[in-house]
């Protein structure tokens, strides 16, 4: 264990520096990582570190506020640092805050959790631990690569005021400026900071806008996004939302050619006509001057589209099968959320459901099971899981839970059916279960388990608590075996006691097929060597919708490395796709490997594999 007091030469710099590098580590790593911060501040970069807090301080308004201003956040992994609630918590808060983290592994990467693995898009991983100077180098080459600025660097200074002679006229002038910039900037806009992928919509339909060209310090100073009708004027809106730069993050955020465009969505309004939706500048009143951009549509036509649902039968004993058909959802539906629903008669709107399934194929059969108390409900589908209004309403079919005989109330009542989305997974598929609506309250104790058809209670093969009782709004996440047969996820009321009698819910399912499935990747300049950090081009094709939600991938992996151990990874997010990856800084023989999803990171998982070499840099290139 190294020397808890191990001192640094190095002072910290003040959060107020314009460039620094955050360090996180374990504080029984110091006397190693002390001399390797030594010599990257040595190497010219300012550096900030935990100087005078102890093991047990508490997170602290100072960490976090260095963390927010650092240019780039050092993170020494090691068996101590994983161990460390505080290291575990800085790191996790820089990733939230979109903090470029560069790892150092002072142990193997085995040590690094599964979940922080995924964070981390450790491009410029640090793995040698031999020589401190060595690690130096390799962290310095990481901050360059990552433009991060050492202090000898220069920085642009803000031009000279220019003084101005005293003028009567001055005021005048002064006025006459400020109207020809606003008519400047209400003329001569740029008209495409807002694209529409269209200029038609339906009522209530999602609207996917692309902003171009807006800066995240206009976002984050609050820019505003109203649409109002095409004549309105800018005060008269009908909806005015603040843009934030997490939404605009959650949507997805795109940098493919450098310059700044984001993704947004939300929905049109529901009476037909012609609209304007309008950006204005941050903290400014909704005026002509204020405008950044605008885009034209029109509302007109029916929001239900042709999407349609049918049900053999009207009435049900509780918690019987319910089997509904859904039929023509197109794949824009199925993008923006259309799902169908158990409600109780006449309620309607967002979070009135009782359970509900989103709908993932054009024609499928969705299963719920009938309420346990009698009475008058309705099966609903809606176009989006957001409104889930009348203007969103496809259809709705009425049907009635009636009482259970008389001859049947001494029976033990048989276990209800848990909802999947289908019926036969891939080996090691993620699977997901809606939890009953009458079995939501069943407390913190409540727990799934995968078994065997034929098992019993207790012979489980992978269980997950349901936790404090709570639930989202998809159900809880399982993950299928790898091997193929037929297999019950079960809920059980209390994890200590898995009999018969606590068991509340089961849904049968079969594994079999492979669970690579079909996509291909091709590199589009394929060679044995590559230079460090040379770009490396792939064309990936044939993703499947379901591979890209369950998180598929592509990654750079060390050669026999373990399956987790990437150094690059790139979520694959649509069907066909190029991916651009940069080749690491260090030489060696290295696999770019494509995976289904990135929890598993295994030989079932594995789609394509390609071994390359990166070459040694030649005197002269260094």
């Amino acid at each position: 264990m190294a020397e808890k007091n191990a001192t640094c030469n190095v002072l910290p710099c003040g959060t107020e520096h314009d460039s620094f590098v955050f360090v996180s580590y374990a504080h029984e790593d110091a006397s190693t990582v002390f001399p390797i911060i030594e010599r990257v501040h040595a190497g010219g970069y300012a550096i900030w570190y935990d100087k005078g807090i102890t093991i047990s301080s508490t997170w602290t308004d100072e960490i976090a506020i260095a963390i927010r201003k650092c240019k780039a956040f050092l993170l020494f992994v090691s068996k101590n640092s994983m161990e460390s609630t505080y290291v575990r918590s800085e790191v996790e808060f820089a990733l939230n805050q979109k903090i470029r983290v560069i790892p150092v592994y002072l142990d193997s990467m085995d040590v690094l959790p599964p979940g922080l693995a995924l964070g981390l898009n450790a491009t410029q991983g640090v793995t040698e631990i031999d020589s401190p100077q060595l690690i130096a180098e390799q962290i310095c080459e990481a901050l360059d690569y990552n433009k991060v600025r050492r202090e000898g660097d220069p920085v642009a200074l803000p031009d000279a005021p220019v003084k101005k002679r005293p003028s009567f006229l001055l005021p005048g002038i002064a006025a006459l400026v400020v109207l020809l910039v606003a008519l400047a900037l209400f003329l001569f806009m740029p008209r495409d900071v807002l694209t529409l992928e269209k200029t038609a919509f339906a009522p209530a339909e999602a609207i996917h806008v692309t902003l171009n060209g807006v800066t995240p310090e206009q976002i984050e100073k609050g820019a505003l996004l109203s649409v109002a009708a095409a004549d309105a004027k800018p005060e008269e809106y009908v909806v005015q939302k603040a843009v934030s730069m997490e939404e605009l993050n959650a949507l997805g955020l795109h940098n493919a050619d450098g310059s700044e465009k984001y993704a947004l969505r939300l929905h049109a309004p529901v009476p037909d006509g012609k609209y304007v939706l309008r950006l204005h500048a941050p903290d400014k009143e909704l005026t002509p001057a204020a405008l950044i951009g605008e885009a034209q549509f029109t509302v007109t036509g029916d929001s239900r589209g042709a999407f349609a649902i049918d049900m053999e039968k009207t009435s049900f004993a509780p918690y019987e099968r319910i089997i509904v058909r859904t039929s023509g959802v197109s794949q824009r539906l199925i993008e923006d959320g259309a799902l169908v629903g158990l409600f109780g008669k006449g309620e309607s709107g967002d979070w009135s459901w009782r359970t509900y399934e989103r709908a993932r194929e054009r024609d499928e059969e969705k299963f719920f099971d009938a309420p346990r108390e009698p009475g008058e409900y309705e099966i609903q589908a809606h176009i989006n899981n957001q409104v889930m209004d009348e203007p969103t309403l496809v259809a709705s079919i009425s049907f009635q839970v009636l009482p259970q005989p008389e001859d049947a109330a001494s029976a033990p009542p048989r276990a209800p059916l848990l909802t999947l989305e289908k019926h036969t997974f891939a080996p090691i598929e993620p699977l997901f279960v809606d939890i009953p609506w009458n079995a939501r309250d069943i407390g913190k104790d409540a727990i799934f388990c995968i078994a065997h058809a034929d098992a019993k209670p207790g012979e489980y093969l992978s269980y997950q608590l349901l936790g404090d009782g709570s639930y989202s709004r998809s159900g809880v996440k399982l993950r299928a075996p790898e091997k193929h047969g037929k297999y019950e996820v079960r809920l059980y009321r209390n994890d200590r006691s898995l009999t018969d009698e606590t068991l509340i819910g089961v849904a049968e399912f079969t594994v079999a097929g492979d669970s690579s499935g079909a996509f291909s990747v091709v590199f589009e300049d394929r060679k044995a060597a590559y230079a460090p950090n040379e770009k490396i081009r792939l064309k990936i094709s044939g993703v499947s919708q379901r591979a890209i939600e369950d998180g598929a991938l592509i990654g750079i992996f060390r050669k026999d490395s373990k399956p987790g151990e990437f150094m690059l990874h790139e979520p694959i997010a649509s069907r066909d796709k190029t991916v651009i990856l940069d080749a690491p800084s260090m030489p060696g023989e290295y696999e770019i490997q494509a995976h289904i999803n990135p929890l598993v990171l295994d030989m079932p998982t594995l789609v394509a594999a390609f071994p390359f070499t990166v070459s040694a840099q030649t005197e002269r290139a260094r």
